[in-house]
């Protein structure tokens, strides 16, 4: 028996507004599921970007970049942002499909900002560079490392030595060549004045100091030599490799990223990348790398020059400046060596019988001995000895009364046990240097070794991005209820957008 139904108006708009509200819960979990998944898609979008990492820098010098050129000449944002897309679209697909069960599209991916390793002059290198050693080397070993180098800044002053020892040297030619303008001061009245300290020429000649070499000549003729062959034991031995000047860092035209300025860079990240340069770069004493441009690497970022053998040579008369104002202190505070300079002084000068021409001349004898020893010690420190800041009376070497004897091509300074190697020298020399210089030096090295690398031969260092902010929008249709609205579409369209960063 057939039966007939009925429902009111009441029941089915009240049954309609139940399946509306229910399809609206369905589609509010639809959205917040969707979120999820398009804030994973985006992230997962630039890991797959990210993971496409210079991996030559990352071997050799365990940072990662993402290279901008993609093993090109040209810097492009526009393929990165290319890539990202493509990225994100893949990751959308499920088993190959054409469409994703969610029904989610990829509409916008897009760097707004990026930052490269050239940026702030080189601040961002460092920092990166900092980063990774803070594992390393703890803030308490740092602060020992800060005081040494503290210290050597003071010993940065050896011109100032040098032009001494031929100050000295004129004043006696010139006091021999006019003898009249010999002896003491007058004051207005024409009357002589006994200056404090004075030597008068009855003393000078009553001195029985004899002097069979004048360490003033001896320098200054040694001065005329190539002091890089009095240092090394084998000149024709050394590296005669070189770098394209035209390429470096600090003489062309670099990519500039736009993700704004970086801090700059403080005394403790300075010390941890000169701790990375030891670790990571080659000198003089280390064993060179024949994959690298260069064998001198730490000479190279101290000195810029094309050559190693120029690096090397430039080194050399840095650490004579600084080793010579270190051996200056030590015999001015030891008073047998100074007594011993004043009585070289007084033979030398003082015929004249004016105090201060003899004077000067110690002051010359002083600088020539502290040079000698300085000689002395860049070959100890070439040949792998260590030598101390600043020397006790056991570590000393020369002997100023037979100067020829103590400078024989064979010998060299005594090794000090707390005395520090040329590494550390060197270390203490880049501590001086301007972090500009520092950074593209380290730069151009990284760059022209991963040149060696045939696969890598476009690579520069202006076009590796360390840190990405970057724009997603991703675009679903609703499925339970087309009015629902999300972002600033149609009804129906659901917009999600984001805005990220990415740093290595």
């Amino acid at each position: 028996m057939k039966q007939n139904g009925s429902i009111t108006v009441f029941a089915a708009l009240a049954m309609m507004l139940i399946a509306s509200f229910l399809f609206a819960l369905l589609e509010a979990g639809r959205v917040h599921i969707l979120e999820a998944y398009a804030d994973m898609k985006s992230d997962l979008g630039m890991d797959s970007v990210a993971a496409e990492y210079q991996p030559g820098l990352w071997e050799d010098y365990h940072l990662l970049c993402l290279d901008g050129a993609y093993g090109g000449n040209e810097f492009s944002i526009e393929r990165i942002n290319q890539v990202l897309e493509r990225r994100i679209y893949q990751n959308l697909q499920t088993d190959g499909v054409t469409d994703n069960i969610f029904g989610m599209r990829i509409t916008k991916a897009e760097a707004e900002r990026y930052q490269l390793l050239t940026d702030d002059e080189g601040q961002v290198f460092l920092h990166r560079i900092a980063d990774y050693m803070k594992s390393n080397l703890l803030l308490e070993a740092a602060d020992i490392l800060y005081e040494k180098y503290k210290t050597a800044e003071t010993l940065d002053n050896g011109q100032e030595m040098e032009d001494s020892i031929e100050n000295a040297q004129n004043a006696i030619l010139e006091a021999k060549e006019y003898p009249e303008d010999n002896g003491s001061s007058e004051d207005e009245t024409g009357e002589p004045v006994e200056e404090e300290g004075a030597t008068t020429t009855d003393e000078a000649s009553e001195s029985s100091y004899e002097v069979k070499e004048n360490p003033l000549e001896i320098v200054l003729e040694l001065k005329e030599n190539a002091i890089l062959g009095m240092v090394v034991e084998d000149v024709t031995a050394l590296s005669s490799r070189k770098l394209d000047a035209g390429s470096r860092l600090e003489e062309r035209a670099c990519q500039r990223g736009n993700a704004g300025e970086s801090e700059k860079v403080a005394w403790y990240e300075k010390i941890l990348t000169l701790e990375y340069l030891d670790h990571y770069y080659t000198d003089y004493t280390g064993a060179p790398s024949e994959e690298h441009a260069v064998s001198y690497e730490m000479e190279y970022v101290l000195c810029g020059k094309t050559t190693d053998k120029a690096n090397l040579e430039a080194v050399v008369d840095r650490l004579l400046l600084i080793r010579e104002a270190a051996n200056v202190i030590h015999i001015v505070e030891d008073a047998d060596k100074r007594n011993e300079a004043k009585a070289i002084a007084n033979a030398l000068a003082g015929f004249t019988g004016n105090p201060v021409v003899i004077q000067l001349v110690q002051i010359g004898i002083i600088a020539a001995w502290g040079f000698i020893e300085s000689i002395q010690d860049v070959r100890a420190l070439l040949r792998g000895d260590k030598i101390a800041l600043l020397k006790n009376k056991n570590q000393w070497t020369t002997d100023i009364t037979n100067l020829v004897q103590s400078f024989q091509s064979t010998s060299k300074a005594k090794n000090c046990d707390n005395g520090l190697s040329y590494t550390d020298y060197l270390k203490l020399l880049l501590w001086m240097m301007p972090e500009k210089e520092l950074a593209y030096r380290m730069m151009d090295v990284m760059e022209h070794n991963i040149r060696c690398i045939p696969a890598y031969q476009n690579c520069r260092m202006d076009h590796m991005i360390c840190r990405m902010e970057y724009a997603t929008e991703f675009e679903a249709d609703a499925f339970f209820s087309k009015l629902a609205v999300i972002g600033s579409g149609k009804p129906g369209s659901l917009l999600f957008s984001y805005r990220k960063s990415f740093a290595y």
